[in-house]
C-alpha cells in the first residue's frame, strides 16, 4: 500500500486554495493531458535566465493583454485577429514536456531534473515566455514502486518570477508520474497536466 506524504496543514491549505470539491473532482477526472519526458533534463539551470518582453506580456495569454478570451471550443484564429499566427510552434523551449492549455491562451512546459526538481515555464499563445508568478500550482508525484510514497508539493515562483518550481526530494526515483495541477488566472478550477518521467 502506498503512503501519501501530506500533512494536515498542507491538506488544509490545498483545500482552502482549490476547495474540497474541485480538488476531489480533479483527482477523479477533468481535463488532463499527458506527455512523456526523459528521466532528467540537464539543459535547464535551476535559476534560468528568461528574457520576458513587454510585447510577449501584451499578447494573448500575457499579463497586460486586455482583449477577448478564446471560447472553450472556439475557433480562435478565424474570429480573433489577436490570435492570428498563434499556436504555430509547440516545440519545447527547455527540453521538457510541452502542453497547450485548455484556455488556448497559454502554453506550459514542465521540466524535471534530479538537481532542480520540477520547473514549470509559462508561455503566451505565441509560445513567448511570460511571467509565472500570477499562476498557482501544486504537484502530486505518483511513483510506480510500491515502497515509495506519493508526494504533494506546492510550486513557488523563482526569485525573478519567471518560473514556478519545487524540489521533489529523494523519496521517489524514476519512473514516476508528475500530476501538475495548474490554476490559470482566469480560471476557477485547476487544470491537470501529467508528466511521465522515465
Amino acid at each position: 500500500m502506498k503512503r501519501l506524504l501530506l500533512d494536515p496543514i498542507t491538506f488544509g491549505v490545498l483545500a482552502l486554495i482549490y476547495g474540497f470539491g474541485s480538488l476531489a473532482a480533479e483527482f477523479h477526472g477533468g481535463h488532463s493531458t499527458h506527455h512523456e519526458m526523459d528521466k532528467s533534463v540537464t539543459t535547464s539551470a535551476c535559476e534560468p535566465k528568461l528574457y520576458i518582453t513587454h510585447e510577449a506580456e501584451s499578447r494573448p495569454g500575457g499579463t497586460n493583454y486586455n482583449g477577448p478570451t478564446v471560447e472553450h471550443h472556439g475557433i480562435y484564429g478565424k474570429y480573433m485577429p489577436q490570435m492570428k499566427g498563434s499556436h504555430m510552434d509547440h516545440s519545447p523551449r527547455q527540453g521538457g514536456a510541452f502542453f497547450m492549455a485548455p484556455d488556448k491562451m497559454h502554453h506550459i512546459e514542465g521540466v524535471y531534473s534530479r538537481k532542480c526538481g520540477l520547473q514549470i515555464f509559462f508561455y503566451n499563445a505565441f509560445t513567448q515566455p511570460i511571467r509565472a508568478d500570477r499562476f498557482k500550482a501544486f504537484v502530486r508525484i505518483e511513483p510506480q514502486k510500491d515502497d515509495e510514497p506519493e508526494i504533494l508539493r506546492f510550486l513557488l515562483p523563482s526569485k525573478d518570477g519567471s518560473i514556478l518550481k519545487t524540489r521533489i526530494g529523494k523519496e521517489v526515483t524514476p519512473p514516476f508520474d508528475i500530476e501538475a495541477y495548474v490554476k490559470f488566472p482566469q480560471s476557477d478550477e485547476p487544470q491537470i497536466f501529467t508528466i511521465k518521467v522515465r
